[in-house]
């Protein structure tokens, strides 16, 4: 059964890397950015346009820490959109940034009310999902500080505080 099983999964390794395979003239068209890149080297490219299909992870909800193992995140699409999950449910809402001063690394960050599926968690998951969600429709400002994506609520003295999990993914 072992060998059945690794014959299938090296022919499928083989055959998606063939279907992988493209000339530097078909490749995407949005690069991807490292965190080298984001830090070291002058941006010239809009914050919104380098947020477009990445995927981030919410280290810090304001100040608060978070519940390592619940792996709340934040996605930003192509259509104004914002997706992820909450550490209990799936959500989504519709964001809006706005350029404050023509800055490469803040803008301004509004987030219409978060939609939601209703799985029932643990008090403590649903205590920070919920707290979580609240601190995004009072979102006013997003910044890119080094490797952290951090969005700034109003009420909060500390931001929430992100890592990068994807750099311009494809839309599913």
């Amino acid at each position: 059964m072992n060998q059945k099983f690794f014959a299938l999964a090296m022919g499928a390794s083989v055959m998606v890397a063939n279907l992988g395979y493209f000339t530097a003239s078909q490749a995407p068209a949005f690069p991807a950015l490292s965190i080298a890149q984001m830090t070291d080297t002058p941006i010239t490219q809009p914050l919104s346009d380098r947020l477009v299909n990445t995927e981030w992870l919410l280290e810090d909800l304001a100040g608060a820490g978070v519940i390592d193992n619940l792996q709340t995140t934040l996605r930003f699409d192509e259509t104004h959109r914002i997706s992820g999950y909450g550490g209990c449910n799936r959500y989504r809402a519709t964001a809006q940034l706005t350029a404050q001063a023509e800055q490469e690394i803040e803008m301004g960050f509004t987030v219409d009310a978060v939609a939601s599926t209703r799985m029932l968690c643990t008090p403590a998951a649903m205590n920070q999902e919920a707290r979580y969600f609240q601190a995004l429709e009072k979102a006013e400002r997003i910044r890119l500080e080094g490797s952290f994506l951090l969005v700034y609520s109003e009420g909060s003295e500390a931001p929430l505080r992100f890592t990068q999990l994807t750099t311009a993914v494809e839309s599913p």
